[in-house]
Formats: structure tokens, sequence, C-alpha cells
């Protein structure tokens, strides 16, 4: 598979499954959902989340598991401590491309972060 081949899902997706979706709205909200919505994203768009049912006019689901069709990039917007389980749930979903939003692992000056990346990285692969 050639390199750009491999961007396409980055660069170019079809659908984005958001997990870790809020209904927060507004300039300081960080909702990634509307900020897709106001960049002008054209795809389909998951919000992922079991505390809600819609966000923002959306269907939300409770896990990237139950969304009906193919999803080409997930964001991940998470605490880190779940983060490597949803990744894991992105893979057998089929989605191959993922975005953690997220701080806490190798950055963060404890050991569990460190633990926590080295986790990230072996369930990516």
């Amino acid at each position: 598979m050639s390199s750009v081949s491999q961007l396409k899902p980055f660069l170019e997706p079809e659908s984005i499954a958001v997990v870790g979706a809020n209904p927060n709205s507004g300039e300081q909200a960080f909702n990634v959902v509307e900020n897709l919505a106001h960049c002008g994203y054209q795809g389909q768009v998951y919000p992922i989340n079991p505390n809600y049912a819609e966000i923002l006019g959306k269907k939300c689901y409770a896990t990237v598991k139950e969304i009906p069709g193919d999803v080409d990039l997930a964001i991940i917007v998470t605490p880190r401590a779940i983060v490597s389980g949803i990744v894991k749930q992105c893979g057998e979903k089929g989605i191959r491309a993922a975005i953690v939003v997220g701080q806490g692992f190798s950055d963060a000056a404890d050991e569990e972060g460190k633990r926590l990346q080295q986790e990230l990285v072996e369930v990516a692969r």
C-alpha cells in the first residue's frame, strides 16, 4: 500500500467517528463535531458517547461498533485510561485511521502515562 493511500483516511475521510463527543457548544467548548460542521466538512459524522442520545442534531452511538456503516477515521477525545480500548474497538470495526486528541501519555510526569503510551502503540500496531 502506497504512502498516499495510507494517508487518504486522514486527509480525505468520507466518514468520521468522534469518540468522546460532547454536546457543549460555542467558542470555548472544543467540540469536534461542531468544528467539523463549521469548517465545511461534508462527510458523515458519527458522535460516540454512551451518555447522550443525540449531539448537535446527530444520532449519538454508545460505541464505534454500533455505527451502521463504514468509518474512515476516528477522532478520539477521551481520558487517557480508555484510549487503548477504544483504538482496539476501532480496529475490530475496521477503522484503520485514528487521531488521539489527548495528553497524559509519555508527556506526563508519571509512569502510568508512559505505560499507557506503550500499550496504545502496541494496540495500534
